[in-house]
């Protein structure tokens, strides 16, 4: 049987916004799990190119929103800097191949609440790096960093609980409206990572 692996935002919390949005992007979450980057990053034949290839990959979203949505949450989310990936990426890919420039995608303007819920995704994809980064260190060895993968290091769980905390704040002054659109922002952002990985 398949391993069922959560790699994106499955630590479980009683509010009713990251409920939603775990209920609400359930089915987007398992077609990213089972995307084609992914499973090559999954296999026990994974290669350090194959990981290359996924950081190069997983830039073009933390850029999107380091460059969008880091500017408009700042006021809400205390730690952003702690949060910036993009020096991470670079280190990963400084020996590598693949080029560090990565595309930016163009992003529409939106409330700070659809950009939380953006944020949610690439924080969730952050702490569901610890299980790759579990894999990818069995299989090439502790030797190498996996800086993306570990950017965190033992504090991914405390960081993502930091953020979904500072989320519910929020959410619990928003209206209807604008809790939609929290949810809103993180169907977006799986649906982009999803033409990303594919």
């Amino acid at each position: 049987r398949k391993r069922q692996i959560c790699l994106f935002l499955m630590i479980v919390s009683n509010n009713p916004i990251t409920g939603r949005i775990r209920s609400e992007t359930a089915a987007l979450h398992q077609e990213l799990e089972n995307s084609a980057a992914l499973k090559c990053l999954l296999s026990p034949q994974v290669s350090l190119k194959d990981y290359q290839r996924y950081v190069q990959l997983s830039a073009v979203y933390h850029r999107l929103v380091e460059t969008y949505s880091f500017p408009v949450i700042s006021p809400l989310i205390s730690d952003l800097s702690e949060r910036i990936k993009m020096p991470h990426v670079a280190r990963d890919l400084a020996s590598s191949s693949f080029p560090l420039s990565t595309p930016t995608l163009k992003n529409e303007l939106h409330p700070v609440s659809f950009h939380l819920g953006m944020v949610y995704v690439s924080e969730g994809s952050t702490l569901g790096g610890t299980v790759l980064h579990k894999h990818v260190s069995a299989q090439l060895g502790t030797e190498h960093r996996f800086h993306l993968l570990n950017c965190y290091e033992d504090q991914a769980g405390s960081m993502w609980r930091k953020f979904t905390q500072q989320l519910c704040r929020y959410a619990d002054t928003c209206s209807p409206e604008e809790q939609n659109q929290i949810v809103a922002g993180a169907l977006h952002g799986f649906r982009i990572n999803l033409r990303i990985f594919n």
